[in-house]
Formats: structure tokens, C-alpha cells, sequence
């Protein structure tokens, strides 16, 4: 829902018309628009269809241990 700064975010899933929904059909979406209504960015986060599991979750968390190391000179552009 937007708080007045023109983002916005959903999760969304693809399903039949009878209401079932597709496997691997499910996201999240992230649009922002400027004072114009013109959309300015979006990013379209799909499900994958392999998930990693028990693995994914020790490679995130070894990535947020990572990331303690990162000087504080380098920045990541703001969404």
C-alpha cells in the first residue's frame, strides 16, 4: 500500500479461471512512481522453480556475515 511517496508493493499468483492457481506462479512486484504518476522503477520477482532448501537459508545466512566486512565506503544504490 502506498504511504503517500508513490511505492507500492504486492504479492501476486497466476491461476485458472476456475480459481486454481499454477504451480511456480507465485511473486512479488515493487513499482514507484514520481509526483507526475509516471512510473519510475519496477522490479518483477518471480518464484523460482528450484528451490535450495536448507542450503539457501545457510548461504544467506553466511552472506549477512559477509556483508559485516563491507566498508562502510561502499554504497548500494537505494530502492
Amino acid at each position: 500500500v502506498d504511504s503517500g511517496d508513490g511505492r507500492v508493493g504486492c504479492y501476486w499468483h497466476c491461476e485458472t479461471p476456475a480459481g486454481k492457481a499454477f504451480p511456480f506462479s507465485r511473486g512479488l512486484s515493487f513499482y514507484k512512481v514520481d509526483s507526475n504518476g509516471k512510473l519510475v522503477f519496477a522490479r518483477e520477482i518471480p518464484e523460482p522453480a528450484a528451490k535450495p532448501g536448507s542450503g539457501g537459508l545457510a548461504l544467506a545466512k553466511l552472506g549477512a556475515f559477509l556483508m559485516k566486512f563491507v566498508p562502510d565506503s561502499i554504497t548500494f544504490p537505494k530502492i
